[in-house]
């Protein structure tokens, strides 16, 4: 019998599998935060290796014609996704990978807004996530979980720091998935800049007014 034509496809298939691997154990468990107030830029790379970059996020936080925050990839420069913060509302538009969705508060009293992930779906229906804070005088802490209530990712941040802002955790299914992380970073990046604007411009009428709405 003559196997000589299945040995190309199971040669394509066995090389697709060893490249997916490689993907999967590249990724970092642990991110770092590394923004640049001159350039109103942020780097997130790999936290035990920061050559190693993973997102460039462009804050334009001025913008009113483009979406104020872009992500892209460090590794080939596509557009992972975009946040967008609403000058009224305190619901949040984002843009993973052409797929729009909005981060939507759901307590007053505390901070807590869900987004449809597809990533974690196992059909066309998407799971709700919910990112909530943790907040200290230093520092504060996003956390997103499952329905479970189980974390898949939390975001520290350094609320003085002039550099080093923060880090990106991986948790359970996020460590492995890079739709996942991509669907993370775009709504946890957005997250964290919409309170970031408001602990900066405290002054501000319209500031106190989100701010309030948020708290209850």
């Amino acid at each position: 019998m003559d196997f000589s034509n299945e040995l190309p496809q199971k040669t394509m298939t066995f090389s697709k599998e060893i490249a997916q691997a490689d993907q999967v154990s590249s990724m970092p468990s642990k991110l770092q935060i590394v923004y640049s107030w001159s350039k109103n830029k942020a780097t997130i790379s790999n936290a035990e290796n920061p050559k190693d970059q993973q997102y460039i996020v462009d804050f334009r936080t001025l913008a009113v014609t483009s979406p104020p925050i872009i992500i892209k990839s460090a590794v080939d420069g596509s557009t992972v996704g975009t946040g967008k913060l609403h000058p009224i509302s305190i619901d949040a538009k984002y843009e993973i990978r052409g797929r729009k969705g909005t981060l939507k508060a759901m307590k007053r009293l505390k901070t807590e807004y869900t987004y449809p992930s597809y990533a974690l779906s196992e059909n066309d229906k998407p799971v709700s996530l919910k990112w909530v804070d943790s907040c200290g005088f230093k520092s504060w802490d996003f956390i997103c979980m499952d329905e479970q209530s189980m974390p898949v990712a939390r975001i520290s941040t350094n609320v003085f720091a002039l550099k080093k802002a923060g880090i990106i955790e991986f948790m359970g299914p996020a460590a492995s998935s890079p739709e996942l992380r991509d669907e993370l970073i775009v709504t946890g990046v957005t997250l964290w800049m919409f309170f970031f604007l408001l602990l900066a411009l405290p002054l501000q009428d319209l500031g106190r007014v989100r701010w309030w709405k948020i708290r209850g």
